[in-house]
């Protein structure tokens, strides 16, 4: 399960470890004061992107497969002594109607979106 680590700015951090992996799993829980829509608006938008996260390079949509659905190409900057990552994923988003939305990606090979030397 997840444990508590602790609260920030009214964000609650929380992590875990990932089962049969060296990896441990973060999570953020707070209230944003806005309408889903609108966050969703925000978050969508790839050009806000390097104001919420820092470590972002660029990201560019490869391919929209429906209305719904696209293939994203996602980089990030090296930090300290790790490479840049670059991630190609599969994207779908589901609105809800309460007017909340759920966005489901898992990585994909992509004959547009190779992956980038250099990077992992």
């Amino acid at each position: 399960g997840w444990t508590f680590v602790k609260k920030s700015k009214g964000v609650e951090i929380w992590k875990k470890k990932e089962p049969g992996t060296a990896f441990i799993l973060t999570r953020g829980t707070g209230i944003i004061d806005r309408h889903p829509a609108a966050m969703f608006k925000y978050l969508s938008d790839f050009t806000k992107k390097p104001l919420w996260n820092p470590q972002h390079q660029v990201t560019e949509e490869i391919e929209r497969v429906d209305d719904f659905t696209t293939v994203v190409r996602d980089e990030y900057k090296p930090v300290f002594t790790v490479a840049g990552r670059d991630f190609c994923f599969l994207q779908s988003v589901h609105f809800t109607s309460s007017g909340g939305f759920i966005v489901s990606s898992t990585s994909i090979e992509h004959k547009d979106c190779p992956p980038i030397e250099g990077r992992r």
